[in-house]
């Protein structure tokens, strides 16, 4: 298993999971299916979730692609383990028999625990212990290990550390259902929120059961990357058909509030269970597409003040969220490509700004009017009162920027046709630009100046890659040896060699963990190098290292 991270907004991910000559885009929810299903792969869906142990039991020997051409997931039976207390099955069984129907991604036999503590504490125990005869058999494929611990922080974090311990190609948060089924949104935020920091950044990672629209927003923004759920068939059973915000009973509707082609196609009285299972489906896949567009767009936070709105209990479990701002810092990209608005919650990116203030000029300058997420409508800031020439202006925002002024005095600054800011230039020779919102985008000229002014913002590679990325090539996770300062995503970075010399400067995808971690994927998109080639600047220009 390959995983990459492509775009992204506060810890959500859009990422690229490859399992040989599959892929699929997250975040992404498999449903449930006990046989084939067609118009699975046009509704949206890239993948499904089986249950070994059912098809065990029923004696199925074969291919599960059969069932579904794309990823196929397979669980375990823990699920009827937390239903019925027991499965006719052990772990080494469900692990082989997963291993012989050729599953992409397994799942071993781990205890979903809820209840006293005691008796999750128990299951916490036996799933390390099954988790180590995985890690002792190291079956083929790609295996999931689930962290245990219901909504006790010590044993969530015992769990998740153990778990990361054994080197898993796939992380899972397990025992959400039985919160989620009575609305407690507060505990699964808090059991994600525990456990997803301890986890390997460069894998993905797995929310069991979670399939209510109207909280996936909140799941995905908190750093889960994919999801499973039967809910859209269990809901049709009892007549229930899924909105974005919650479901309604079938009964109770007088006319269908959905264009998907199940709805525009039937009146009320033709939804049958099939028919409102159909449908359920495709809410639950324009949910998923919605979201990525969200992170795309850098509006995952106004999505959930939207859904937040969908049940009492889930406005209260978004204030939590809220409350806990510093969660974001390390993940959510220093700038967004939309503007951001006013929405009466805290961002957390203003907190994380505002500390970069007291931290780097301890004054709230005007030129903070120009920058990201000072700018933001709807928002009021107490800016000094005090005009500032062109000069003070790009100082202050380079040391909010970079912690430290990079630009000499005699630099001349280019301004638009609007009278705003837009070049700085030494000498006939271009530094930086600066961008709509507000950030320095630099060139070579620039990058010689923070490199003398300032010791981080460096990304170390190695001598192998070092003539490439000299002549303009961008840079991967796996060719990364070191990062010097606390880098977020979509910040101003200099590429250096071994010695610490300057070879190119560019953008970050990945925060300063994600850079050590990540072997796949793109680490900093190189805008300007030493030596740059006319290929580098061609798209896909040594894009291949």
């Amino acid at each position: 298993m390959k995983f990459e991270i492509k775009d992204r907004d506060l810890c959500a991910r859009i990422g690229k999971i490859r399992i040989g000559s599959k892929s699929l885009e997250t975040p992404a929810i498999f449903p449930v299916i006990k046989k084939r299903r067609k118009g699975l792969k046009k509704m949206g869906f890239q993948g499904v979730i089986m249950n070994a142990y059912l098809l065990l039991k029923d004696g199925f020997k074969g291919d599960v692609h059969r069932f579904f051409d794309g990823v196929v997931m397979t669980d375990s039976g823990a699920y009827q383990l937390m239903l019925y207390g027991g499965v006719e099955v052990s772990n080494r069984e469900v692990m082989d028999y997963q291993v012989r129907i050729k599953s992409d991604i397994g799942v071993i036999l781990d205890v979903p625990s809820y209840g006293r503590y005691e008796e999750v504490k128990k299951g916490v125990i036996e799933t390390f212990k099954r988790a180590k005869e995985w890690k002792e058999v190291s079956p083929p494929g790609n295996w999931v290990g689930p962290v245990q611990g219901a909504t006790y922080p010590d044993l969530l974090r015992k769990s998740a550390k153990f778990m990361r311990s054994l080197d898993f190609d796939m992380y899972a948060v397990g025992s959400v259902v039985p919160y989620l089924t009575n609305y407690d949104f507060l505990s699964v935020f808090k059991q994600g929120m525990t456990v997803l920091p301890l986890l390997p950044r460069n894998k993905p990672v797995h929310c069991f059961g979670a399939g209510l629209p109207m909280v996936m927003p909140f799941l995905v923004a908190i750093g889960y990357d994919t999801f499973d759920s039967a809910s859209y068939a269990l809901y049709a059973r009892e007549g229930r058909y899924m909105t974005r915000y919650g479901t309604r009973k079938i009964s109770e509707l007088k006319e269908l509030p959905c264009n998907c082609p199940v709805c525009s196609s039937r009146e009320v009285d033709e939804m049958d269970e099939e028919a409102i299972a159909e449908h359920n489906l495709w809410v639950l896949s324009q949910t998923m597409k919605e979201i990525r567009q969200a992170i795309r767009e850098g509006r995952l936070f106004e999505l959930m003040c939207q859904y937040a709105t969908s049940h009492p209990r889930l406005l209260e479990a978004f204030k939590f969220i809220v409350r806990r701002g510093k969660y974001f810092w390390k993940d959510d990209p220093i700038r967004k490509r939309k503007a951001v608005f006013y929405l009466g919650f805290r961002r957390p990116e203003v907190e994380r700004a505002e500390k970069r203030v007291k931290e780097r000029l301890g004054r709230m300058s005007p030129a903070l009017s120009m920058v990201y997420p000072f700018n933001a409508e709807g928002m009021e800031f107490e800016f000094e009162e005090k005009e500032l020439s062109d000069y003070e202006l790009i100082r202050d925002i380079s040391l909010y920027q970079f912690g430290a002024n990079i630009f000499p005095r005699n630099v001349k600054i280019e301004k638009g046709g609007t009278g705003r800011i837009r070049r700085i230039y030494l000498k006939g020779e271009l530094l930086a630009t600066l961008r709509n919102d507000g950030f320095f985008s630099l060139k070579m000229g620039g990058a010689r100046l923070l490199h003398r002014r300032v010791k981080g913002y460096r990304v170390i590679v190695g001598k192998e890659v070092e003539e490439v990325v000299r002549r303009g090539g961008n840079v991967f996770a796996k060719f990364v040896q070191d990062v010097k300062g606390e880098i977020l995503p979509r910040e101003e970075v200099l590429v250096v060699n071994e010695k610490d010399e300057l070879l190119a400067v560019g953008t970050s995808l990945l925060n300063s963990r994600e850079m050590k971690e990540f072997d796949y994927g793109l680490a900093v998109k190189v805008r300007d190098s030493l030596s740059p080639t006319s290929d580098s600047k061609k798209p896909g220009g040594h894009s291949k290292m």
